[in-house]
């Protein structure tokens, strides 16, 4: 098997570059930032709003790179491309990588667990066929060109993500990934404030990603929503007939019908029931799974053979990864939050079988406009009903909801995550089930690595329970 992505002619080529120097070499990956660069990569200098990739090429040569693709003349850079514009050479790239698929490429928004969902149904597809993914969340006009463009020689099916925060900005990365299946799991409000029409504008937004399908191309779409008839008619606009839904709804092509403490799911799937065991936490999850289901199905692949598999599938880093520390259990979603994404962590952390306190670290969710001091308010009611015995409230808008809680729920308030860890610290009990979750909003430095700012307080659960072993042995 070919390892290698593209050679220097290839890029020249397709790119309508103009090689520098020698024309004997490939490259097996691609860097956007110079300090990552090593053998066998090719830089690509992109321009920025505060600076100029194509700036860095030389320093990427020196920490190893093999070649840079940049769209200004770099003195004493080679090997190089120069090309009239990095990013477009990018996503030309991108459209002949796009080719390289022998079959299906799915496309998966949303405006909660888009990410998640990616990943399970990569994984599942892995049991069919070699199956490329989009990296993490690079879903943008730059993050999806340059995941894209590095398709492997040799691949079948394609998993992506799109992202958006503002209209149009989805339809674009449709029509460059020209997906075969669309995939949307919610809408909810995140980025809110950036859409006058509010949760209505955010669904128009969605509808974006039919924009790449063809008159043939599948729609799988979330049956509970409130505006399932809104994205179905967004569907039918652009000619596609082949619309199909997901959810607890009676009418779903795939419906959920039971989920067990446990896991174990049963399912309606084109009116035949599945059962299979998911070993991801939540609801959503479980919904979630059911839109996999239907996918597999509809490009004809036998679900069966995958209903094994749901049960090896692991939750993401910062999306809902449980782990024991010093004797608490943390449930780490520390990644993001949207109204949609707490709700659905508040019920798992309340769903969770202890008979120990639940404790609840909740951090600002973020983008919400003027809808923010009433969606943080909000969350006192679904705290209560899940029977949360301690919150603590990081961020100005947390408030909201701080001022709502009765006395016997408070465990404390603090304007950021600093300030709030020494209080989690010292109302901590062992057996404590501690949901820790909050918007990343500026990212901060912990041991090195740029992490979400809730996860400050994880950090400080480690450190505490580190500090105590090594006190006691």
């Amino acid at each position: 098997m070919t390892t290698f992505l593209w050679n220097a002619q290839e890029l020249a080529d397709i790119t309508e570059g103009t090689l520098v120097g020698e024309a004997n070499w490939s490259v097996k990956r691609f860097v956007k930032d110079a300090r990552l660069a090593q053998s066998g990569d090719l830089f690509i200098g992109i321009k920025g709003e505060k600076f100029d990739g194509s700036d860095f090429a030389q320093d990427a040569l020196e920490h190893g790179a093999t070649a840079a693709l940049v769209h200004k003349k770099v003195v004493d850079f080679v090997p190089a491309i120069l090309v009239d514009d990095s990013l477009r050479a990018l996503e030309r790239l991108a459209q002949a990588a796009r080719k390289r698929f022998k079959n299906h490429v799915f496309a998966i928004t949303g405006s909660v667990g888009k990410t998640s969902t990616k990943e399970m149904l990569a994984t599942l597809l892995r049991h069919a066929g070699v199956t490329y993914i989009s990296e993490g969340n690079l879903n943008n006009h730059i993050g999806l060109p340059f995941t894209l463009a590095q398709t492997p020689r040799q691949v079948d099916y394609g998993v992506f993500e799109l992202g958006m925060s503002h209209a149009m900005e989805i339809s674009p990365l449709s029509q460059l990934l020209k997906p075969s299946v669309a995939i949307i799991t919610n809408i909810a409000p995140a980025h809110i404030q950036n859409f006058e029409e509010g949760l209505r504008g955010i669904a128009f937004a969605k509808a974006e990603i039919f924009d790449g399908l063809s008159a043939d191309g599948i729609v799988i779409l979330p049956r509970d929503s409130q505006f399932y008839e809104l994205l179905v008619e967004e569907a039918k606009k652009r000619g596609i007939t082949k619309i199909y839904s997901f959810g607890k709804h009676e009418e779903s092509d795939v419906c959920l019908l039971t989920r067990s403490p446990e896991g174990r799911i049963c399912a309606r799937l084109h009116g035949k029931n599945v059962e299979y065991t998911l070993s991801l936490p939540g609801e959503h999850m479980a919904i979630n799974s059911g839109a996999l289901l239907l996918a597999m199905s509809l490009v004809g692949l036998d679900v069966q053979k995958f209903l094994p598999h749901f049960s090896e599938l692991t939750p993401l880093k910062g999306r809902g990864a449980f782990r024991t520390i010093g004797g608490v259990d943390v449930l780490d979603e520390c990644y993001n939050a949207s109204p949609a994404s707490m709700e659905a962590a508040i019920r798992l952390l309340g769903e969770r079988s202890t008979k120990n306190r639940k404790i609840a670290v909740i951090g600002d969710m973020l983008e919400l406009g003027d809808w923010a001091p009433q969606a943080h308010a909000a969350l006192a009611d679904f705290l209560r009903a899940y029977g949360i015995h301690k919150v603590y409230c990081c961020g100005e808008n947390m408030l909201n909801l701080w001022n709502r809680l009765d006395d016997s729920l408070r465990g404390g308030w603090a304007i950021d995550s600093e300030h709030l860890a020494p209080k989690v610290i010292n109302g901590l009990e062992k057996g404590d089930v501690v949901l820790v979750k909050g918007s990343r909003g500026q990212q901060v430095p912990i041991k090195g690595v740029m992490s979400p700012t809730m996860a400050v307080i994880i950090a400080a659960i480690e450190d505490h329970y580190e500090e105590v072993k090594a006190y006691a042995v």
